[in-house]
């Protein structure tokens, strides 16, 4: 399934940021054609010779660079990236950050082909795939609805959400939520309300979003939080799907597991 490809390019990057080359090979076809932005000083990588040269550049040239998905999306045996690299140069130890787009061609759960761009619209070229004016991708939705989520904007929110949305937080008590969803225009702010009773300070990191069939979206997220009153330091990893119709947020519901989240909407986790 196409959708599944999705979940191998977030294998892919999981692996090149624990440093573990064996599993990023796994998942690489023997006989592979990688074009990264150094090609054209260092010609195209070939075969999983030519990415293990490719993998010692990068690592020479910075050690600690991370790779972040930003949105991946499944077009037929194709997968297209919106990917944030940063770090710092191994002499200058100057830091960086880097929005590249990467497609890769997929066959039989492993990359045949894959290219680095600056531009969407040179990815989508680089296999034959014209650029379509288009509307606000639900990725593009949920990802402004994190962003205005870190910010307590419940009126943004509302703005993203069709009027009779529906919103069930995962909580291990029902504390945060009361233990019921919130329904309606006023939804978020509600929801707001009664996380400021238990919450304090808290915030969404490394979140990663993936699309999925009948429009479906899942947030996986990093929390981090202090509870009110005590101060008490709260981490944890959640996973958030949504359901949006129309271009518009419909429903949400948390998950304790990012896992479960991913599985609910028929996707693999790459975790």
């Amino acid at each position: 399934m196409s959708q599944d490809n999705v979940g191998l390019v977030h294998r892919i990057f999981g692996a090149f940021n624990r440093r573990d080359l064996d599993a990023l090979l796994a998942l690489i076809d023997d006989d592979v054609e990688f074009g990264s932005r150094l090609a054209g000083m260092e010609g195209a990588f070939q075969g999983h010779r030519g990415i293990r040269r490719w993998w010692q550049i990068v690592r020479d040239a910075s050690p600690d660079r991370i790779i972040e998905v930003v949105e991946a999306q499944a077009l037929g045996d194709v997968t297209l990236t919106l990917a944030r690299a940063r770090g710092h140069g191994a002499v200058s130890q100057i830091p960086y950050e880097d929005t590249v787009w990467s497609v890769a061609r997929w066959r039989g759960g492993k990359a045949i082909w894959w290219g680095v761009f600056p531009t969407r619209a040179e990815a989508l070229q680089a296999v034959g795939i014209e650029e379509q004016p288009m509307s606000q991708s639900n990725a593009e939705v949920v990802r402004r609805g994190l962003d205005a989520f870190n910010r307590a904007d419940s009126e943004v929110l509302a703005a993203l959400s069709d009027d009779d949305l529906e919103i069930a937080p995962a909580t291990e008590t029902g504390v945060e939520g009361g233990g019921h969803a919130y329904r309606g225009k006023d939804a978020w702010a509600s929801y707001f309300a009664h996380a400021h009773q238990v919450w304090e300070d808290w915030r969404i990191e490394d979140a990663e979003v993936f699309e999925a069939d009948d429009d479906w979206v899942v947030a996986v997220v990093r929390v981090v939080a202090r509870g009110a009153g005590s101060g008490a330091p709260v981490e944890h990893w959640r996973g958030i799907a949504y359901k949006l119709r129309g271009g518009r947020i419909a429903r949400v519901r948390g998950y304790l597991e990012p896992r479960e989240a991913l599985e609910a909407v028929g996707l693999r986790s790459p975790r």
